[in-house]
């Protein structure tokens, strides 16, 4: 396996209205389930849209540190900067409606422990004020 050079890495730029979307799709996907394995296609659904949107700003983050002048990076990092309010209160949604799911011990065993720790703590400490 070979590793892509930095400059070769490339991702699509979501829109929030996709992923908004696909957000939605996925909660109502786990609230609509009737088993372990819906649940579970639910949560693998989120967490796509998570990896997308955020191997996406990943690249942003890191081509606007290299070139702050350049136009579209800069355009790129202002759409980044305003999405990641938005997505993290969709993020933040999901996380609660997990942590409280009468089927948390089903999820603990299929995803782990430490995912609800992950996800427990990053509720206690947001605030869409900060």
């Amino acid at each position: 396996m070979s590793v892509p050079h930095f400059r070769d890495m490339d991702a699509s730029a979501p829109t929030f209205e996709a992923l908004a979307e696909g957000y939605a799709a996925a909660e109502q996907a786990f609230d609509e389930a009737n088993d372990a394995e819906g649940r579970a296609a639910a949560i693998e659904a989120w967490n796509e849209l998570r990896k997308e949107w955020e191997t996406w700003g990943s690249l942003v983050r890191l081509h606007f540190k290299q070139d702050t002048r350049n136009e579209a990076v800069r355009l790129a990092q202002e759409t980044y900067d305003e999405m990641q309010p938005k997505l993290t209160e969709l993020d933040t949604r999901m996380m609660r409606k997990l942590a409280a799911s009468e089927a948390r011990p089903e999820l603990a065993a299929r995803f782990g422990d430490h995912a609800f720790d992950v996800w427990d703590t990053h509720i206690r400490t947001y605030d869409p004020a900060i």
